[in-house]
């Protein structure tokens, strides 16, 4: 039990140190703690106590169950082209695909993508989330562990911090991502 914990918190104090681009020296220095420590606890042999736990959250400016709570499973949310109450107008008919709710920043990107070759990508940044709604073709896509297949008009979301992957299963196949960044620390 204290071997997963300490393994766990090991990944999760390096990935977070990782995606704020601080180096050992800068953190262990912002955090009060030595660097040596701070290896230590980053390669698993070493059960902090709460106090450097909470040091460390501080100073990456997280909340402490980041650095101490269970990787969260890749989950894909998929709503069918079926699914969904058309709200219908003239000239205009509007379907509820994903509500987001974020203070964060949200980017919007058209894609046409090609069959042939899947295209990997690696995590992006802690808690960025990718919304994508497929207009035409159909496409494999999601975390690399459980990716779906979507058709033309349905949509999918995902934890996109994990490396995941895109792949057309037919010619031109066009849609949206939107990518939904958190915002857990500050502007400088």
């Amino acid at each position: 039990m204290v071997e997963e914990i300490v393994k766990r918190v090991a990944a999760n104090v390096r990935a977070v140190r990782t995606d704020s681009g601080l180096s050992l020296s800068e953190l262990a220095r912002r955090a009060g703690v030595s660097k040596g420590v701070l290896s230590q606890i980053e390669a698993g042999r070493a059960n902090p106590t709460v106090e450097t736990l909470w040091a460390l959250a501080q100073a990456l400016d997280v909340p402490f169950s980041d650095l101490t709570a269970e990787p969260v499973q890749p989950q894909v949310t998929v709503i069918r082209a079926a699914e969904g109450e058309w709200i219908t107008g003239t000239p205009i008919s509007s379907r509820l695909v994903q509500r987001l709710a974020t203070p964060g920043v949200l980017e919007v990107h058209q894609i046409r993508v090609q069959p042939g070759t899947a295209r990997q990508s690696a995590a992006h940044a802690r808690g960025l989330t990718e919304h994508v709604v497929l207009h035409t073709g159909r496409m494999r896509l999601g975390p690399v562990e459980h990716p779906v297949v979507l058709d033309a008009g349905d949509a999918a979301s995902y934890l996109a911090d994990c490396p995941h992957l895109y792949e057309a299963l037919e010619p031109d196949t066009t849609g949206l991502i939107l990518m939904s960044y958190p915002t857990t620390r500050r502007p400088a």
